[in-house]
């Protein structure tokens, strides 16, 4: 933090356009045209970070605006020549019901008494221009709408530059700009004087390495492609108001009118999200985790009310990351901020930012649903596997993802120990692990993505294809190769690629060097094919041996009707005993004989349950009696009803 804020020092004394004021002008009569020549140089290559932000915020929440001003510096990382600048400009995704945004949201099924409530909001430029050159661009933006081409979609900026940008040069960009707060329809805005800014600024796309851009527009049900980047961040704001954000607040100070001014220092992270709020009530617990040589400050944001939630977000917090700082890696940031919005604001709970995490808690919901600790523990697995690592393909991505809903249902299996982790009471016990299946088992092959955004049929098909078939697949390997290989390989690419977008590509060739040996036959079937498995009992029998008495021919018959992963097999005899098989081989069916003095009781397909992917466990096992009792085929056809039943609930 020292070397930062003496960089920032020098960098003030050479120019006078980093501080956030008005009428600036890079000319100083001073220095001579030698000097002004070397001055923009230094501008041209500043250092080696991809991107910094300086942002000035002026919050009036009476009017739902903000004021703000934007300097971005901007590296070529490329080795091409670039002609362009590409901005995503997130919150006209709230402009109108004709975004890209709304349309995917369902808008259309609301009537026009309905949508004409609706308070939209959108990001006004106002001025943008190129601090080092005299080019002004306020007039030269195009949006453009690379993923589907809708003209009423402004969330891709475009900007052509007069001078392209050599490979290794810098920009520094100079953006003003005025954002109308929507109410808050989905992770930000305003309602009432609870606000929640995420993807509120002006934001470099991504650059890939051949100069072309990896950019896409803000869909109902996608993720976005960042660069890591360090933030300097000043929200100027009633006083009323107590805030919390990314990063670390290094000054506060009041301006003398009834306004405070917080400055806030967030460095590599690839996202700046912030929250205020009048009546939140700021907990502070300080943390020592492994791996770190200073204390982390866990601050909890709660609202009114909600005392009850106090012991409950602390608890789960420290727990997440001492065991995340344990069997991954190191929590880099020295602040984690737990955001408890009030009900009014619930719509922006939830969700994950760098540094900062929006709890869900709702006083009417019942101990015995843990959607308070899942969405704690759901925020700090994202910290590490999307805020610390993260991918920069729509595989990678999903993958990803996977890995953090995985780490969120191992959390909560270790929090809760040997009790239901998602609904626990005397009735009914589901655990995390089986809601994520239930929803798995609503994954329809059709629904695979397509293109670069989440081309799915219904927003169910999104969750099951982006989390739960991948975590579920992670679990699945966790069974096979052991918990603590499996967590050993997370710590190692957890380390390796921290702060650095991943492909997909680079995951599973990091997975497959480390174990040694090919898995490719997992990961090109569950994270890019889509295909469902499905391991079953074909048949089982037991026949008197001819001339030899008190033999049996015992036969079972294994087959895999969908997919490939090896399993266990179990075969029971009368007599009690046993014989066990790994099937690993590639075949399509395996069929087992034997004689024993025993006929065959049953035959079983995974019968430890090690392998949650399989889609229908009503087949894993077969009786060998033909004739079944009134009892066990009413269970059995219970059974079966139940887990097609649950596999619809709207979950």
């Amino acid at each position: 933090m020292r070397k930062f804020i003496v960089s920032l020092i020098l960098i003030l004394l050479f120019t006078p356009y980093f501080f956030f004021a008005q009428n600036t002008n890079i000319t100083n009569p001073n220095k001579s045209e030698d000097e002004r020549e070397k001055l923009l140089k230094e501008l041209e290559y500043d250092d080696l970070t991809p991107a910094k932000y300086q942002i000035n915020a002026k919050v009036f929440p009476d009017k739902r605006e903000i004021i703000c001003e934007e300097i971005l510096k901007f590296t070529n990382s490329s080795k091409a020549e670039i002609n362009k600048i590409m901005l995503n400009l997130f919150y006209n995704a709230f402009e109108n019901k004709h975004t890209t945004f709304f349309k995917e949201s369902g808008i259309f099924k609301l009537s026009k008494e309905s949508v004409a409530k609706l308070k939209f909001g959108n990001i006004e430029i106002t001025e943008i221009n190129i601090i080092s050159r005299s080019e002004k661009f306020s007039k030269k933006i195009k949006y453009i709408s690379p993923d589907d081409n809708n003209s009423n979609d402004k969330t891709v900026a475009e900007i052509k530059l007069d001078k392209p940008i050599l490979p290794g040069n810098s920009i520094w960009l100079k953006i003003k700009y005025k954002l109308n707060l929507p109410q808050i329809f989905f992770k930000t805005g305003q309602a009432n004087n609870y606000l929640f800014l995420s993807h509120w600024y002006p934001k470099i796309g991504l650059l890939r390495s051949d100069g072309s851009w990896d950019i896409h527009q803000f869909h109902r049900k996608d993720r976005f492609v960042e660069n890591f980047a360090d933030f300097n961040v000043r929200i100027t704001i009633p006083s009323k108001f107590k805030i919390g954000s990314t990063g670390t607040v290094i000054k506060k100070e009041e301006d003398g009118k009834g306004r405070t001014i917080y400055e806030i220092s967030a460095l590599n992270v690839h996202d700046f999200a912030w929250v205020a709020f009048p009546y939140f009530r700021e907990i502070h617990k300080k943390i020592k985790l492994k791996g770190n040589n200073f204390e982390t400050d866990i601050i909890i944001l709660l609202s009114p009310g909600h005392r009850s939630a106090e012991k409950r977000y602390i608890g789960a917090t420290v727990f997440a990351l001492k065991y995340m700082s344990k069997n991954v890696g190191a929590y880099p940031y020295k602040t984690l901020t737990i955001v408890d919005p009030p009900l009014k604001g619930f719509n922006s709970a939830g969700y994950k930012y760098p540094g900062i995490i929006t709890a869900a808690y709702l006083k009417l919901i019942p101990y015995a649903l843990k959607i308070t600790e899942m969405s704690i523990f759901r925020g700090i697995s994202g910290q590490y596997w999307y805020g610390i690592v993260t991918g920069k393909d729509l595989n990678s991505i999903r993958i990803e993802d996977g890995v953090a809903t995985f780490f969120e249902m191992e959390i909560m299996d270790s929090y809760f120990l040997n009790r239901a982790s998602f609904f626990n009471s005397f009735f009914l016990n589901v655990f995390d692990w089986e809601l994520k299946r239930l929803i798995y088992l609503k994954l329809n092959p059709s629904s695979r993505p397509e293109g670069v955004a989440m081309g799915f049929l219904m927003n169910k098909y999104y969750f099951s294809n982006l989390n739960f078939n991948i975590s579920l697949l992670l679990r699945s390997l966790k069974n096979y190769l052991g918990k603590d290989k499996i967590f050993g390989f997370f710590g190692y690419y957890f380390n390796r690629f921290k702060f650095t977008p991943t492909s997909s590509k680079e995951f599973s060739r990091s997975f497959n060097n480390y174990f040694g040996e090919d898995y490719s036959w997992a990961f090109d079937q569950f994270a890019k094919q889509y295909p469902l498995l499905d391991t079953a009992v074909h048949s089982v029998s037991s026949d008197q041996v001819a001339m030899r008495k008190n033999i049996f021919r015992n036969e079972a018959v294994f087959v895999r009707k969908s997919g490939y992963f090896p399993v266990d097999l179990l075969i029971r005899l009368k007599s009690g005993k046993e014989l066990k098989i790994f099937w690993k081989e590639r075949e399509k069916w395996k069929k087992v004989t034997f004689d024993d003095t025993s006929p065959i009781d049953f035959a079983a397909v995974d019968p430890g349950f090690k392998i949650p992917l399989d889609i229908n466990l009503v087949n894993n096992s077969k009786s060998l009696e033909k004739k079944m009792s009134v009892f066990n085929r009413l269970a059995l056809k219970f059974g079966f009803l139940f887990q097609n039943i649950l596999g619809f609930l709207p979950l």
